[in-house]
Order: C-alpha cells, then sequence, then structure tokens
C-alpha cells in the first residue's frame, strides 16, 4: 500500500497486489470522506495489470519517490529470462506517474520511453524477485531488497535505467 503525496486533499492510496485469479493489479482507492481508516466501497480503478505467472516471484512493493512519481518492484514470474526482457514488465522496477493516469501515465523522463520493443514503464531491470525497496526521504536514493538463489540475498541502490544483472 502506498499513501498518494496529496492523500490529506485527493485521499488516494494504490495498492499492488495478486488477485484471486492470477493477476498481479496495481489499483487506485479513495478513502473514506468521513473516516480516513476506510476505502470507498467501489472506488477500486485498476491502473496496471499482468498476469501472475507462477504462484511466487511476483515481487511487489510500492513507494513514492521524492519526484512524485510511483515506484513499484515486480518480480520476474520465477522465469529468470524475464528480467532481461525489456519489453515485459517481470523482474523490473517501474516508475509511473498515477496523477496523469491514464493519458500520461508513463513518465517521459523514464530510461526507455521511445526505445523500440521496450515498455516505457521500466526504471531499472535485472531483478529476480524484488519483494521490497525503501526510499530515502532525503536524498530520494531507492534501495532494493532483492531474493537471491539459494545462496544470496542483494541490497542494491537504483539508478535509472540500470541492469542487476539477474538472471
Amino acid at each position: 500500500i502506498s499513501f498518494d503525496p496529496k492523500f490529506a486533499t485527493n485521499r488516494y492510496l494504490y495498492l499492488y497486489y495478486t488477485t484471486v485469479g492470477g493477476k498481479n493489479r496495481l489499483s487506485r482507492f479513495r478513502a473514506s470522506a468521513t473516516n480516513r481508516n476506510l476505502v470507498e466501497q467501489g472506488s477500486e480503478l485498476p491502473m496496471l495489470e499482468m498476469p501472475a505467472l507462477s504462484g511466487s516471484h511476483n515481487g511487489g512493493a510500492s513507494h513514492f519517490g521524492n519526484d512524485g512519481y510511483l515506484y513499484l518492484s515486480v518480480g520476474d514470474g520465477l522465469t529468470g529470462s524475464n528480467a532481461q526482457n525489456l519489453g515485459n514488465l517481470y523482474g523490473k522496477i517501474l516508475r509511473l506517474d498515477p496523477a496523469n493516469f491514464p493519458d500520461n501515465f508513463i513518465p517521459s523522463t523514464n530510461p526507455f520511453v521511445g526505445q523500440p520493443g521496450a515498455r516505457g514503464e521500466i526504471w531499472a531491470y535485472g531483478f529476480r524477485n524484488a519483494f521490497t525497496f525503501g526510499i530515502d526521504p532525503v536524498t530520494g536514493d531507492i534501495n532494493v531488497n532483492d531474493v537471491g538463489k539459494s545462496t544470496w540475498e542483494e541490497i542494491n541502490r537504483v539508478f535509472k535505467g540500470a541492469n542487476y544483472g539477474w538472471a
């Protein structure tokens, strides 16, 4: 769950989850005007959806950066080659602009915007299962916890357009 930087006025919160039907989904919800601890019934707006490729490696954390954009981690779906394929969203850190959904949902300053065959949502790639991460509120640095295979766990500082090497 991530709360919109303007939550106090727009009451938006974002949830990244795996549906019962087997899809990874990012949705926007609106909190109740009378009780901010409750979500308005029927307020879900799906913004991004992709098949959950397996029962694991769906990744899943979201945070707003100091730049006001929403960052989302997505696992490789238990298929390592996905992490190196810029044509899909698996094994990636995404950067999105929910304030301009749906027309300008992908920031024009993302590194792969306009690159043939690449998804514009991608900020960084080459992750196995980056299920958690944090953004330093002072520096804006993004540090991702990526689940290793058998012997490794990684913490990576994430940079625009960088490849983190999996698989």
